[in-house]
């Protein structure tokens, strides 16, 4: 059993000791991100724009620039998971009170193979619990084929794409720890990860639900912000951008204001990012502890009696 709430407000305690601070901490994370998210796009651009050359040396086929930008992508999104993995330890470290910083970040790689294999297992399987919600989509085809009354049609459908979602979310949520299970047992498997985390989670998944759900209104705020602030410096940068048309057929432009729009959004955006993503994460760890039994705040040491009696009035 975990206290949702008490925990919430033990990580956030933890998260004003921790030293260097958890936001500092974030933003090396949240940059690494971004910085891999950059150079994927960057690789697009660059291998369209080969594949379209007739330059010597350029890339002369559609498949082989998709093949180059399906590599590119599988590379970025391998680091991407390991330092994933790696914010995750040092939530983890954060919550117990130990010694942590950026070079947690780079956990992950201390355990690739082990990473990896895990992260591929959870994907293929997500695959699989993703066959549900498929077979509701061509229920909703085959109904609206049928003659059946279209409000019939309709419930149906719906009542298919809410259970097979249902039925989703309940896996999903059965293997939220398994990452924290492989950091705390480094040797498992990644099928031990998964059935540890599978224990820790019988019949907690419900509440485990609610605690992501009581996120919700920071993460719509933190999407309402990045919405107004987008259609705000587009409106601006527009004008100062395009104000002649030879300018509005120049890629170079239209890249220059699609990065600095996406820049100013991200720095507009990031305070409430970096207080909300560590707060989540650090409760997240708050949960896996407390599932394993572990108390919200350790025992104090026992106090020893003295092995000579004081002395009255000193």
């Amino acid at each position: 059993e975990f206290d949702r709430v008490r925990i919430k407000e033990e990580a956030k305690a933890r998260m004003r000791e921790a030293k260097p601070k958890a936001w500092a901490v974030t933003l090396a994370y949240t940059g690494i991100v971004y910085l891999l998210a950059f150079l994927w796009m960057a690789a697009v651009i660059f291998i369209s724009g080969r594949a379209a050359s007739p330059l010597p040396g350029a890339v002369g086929t559609s498949a082989a620039g998709a093949g180059l930008l399906i590599l590119a992508y599988f590379v970025l999104l391998i680091f991407l998971v390991l330092f994933q993995v790696g914010y995750c330890g040092y939530s983890i470290r954060l919550w117990r009170r130990e010694p942590g910083g950026y070079r947690d970040l780079l956990h992950g790689f201390s355990i690739p193979a082990r990473v990896l294999a895990l992260w591929g297992l959870l994907f293929l399987r997500s695959i699989l619990w993703c066959l549900p919600l498929l077979a509701a989509a061509l229920l909703g085809a085959f109904l609206s084929q049928s003659s059946m009354d279209p409000a019939l049609q309709s419930a149906l459908t719906f009542a298919a794409i809410l259970a097979a979602f249902i039925f989703f979310a309940s896996r999903v949520l059965l293997y939220s720890f398994a990452f924290h299970v492989l950091l705390d047992h480094p040797d498992y498997t990644a099928r031990q990860a998964l059935r540890k985390s599978k224990a820790l989670m019988l019949g907690q998944r419900w509440k485990l639900l609610l605690f992501f759900l009581s996120f919700l209104g920071w993460y719509l705020l933190e999407y309402v912000i990045v919405y107004a602030a987008s259609i705000g410096i587009t409106a601006v940068l527009f004008p100062l951008f395009f104000h002649s048309p030879s300018l509005f057929i120049s890629p170079a432009a239209v890249y220059t204001l699609f990065f600095l729009i996406l820049l100013l959004v991200l720095l507009i955006s990031l305070p409430l990012l970096l207080w909300l993503a560590p707060y989540m994460n650090v409760s997240l760890a708050g949960i896996y502890d407390s599932l394993q039994g572990k108390p919200l705040v350790p025992p104090a040491p026992p106090w020893e009696v003295p092995s000579q009696p004081i002395p009255f009035g000193d």
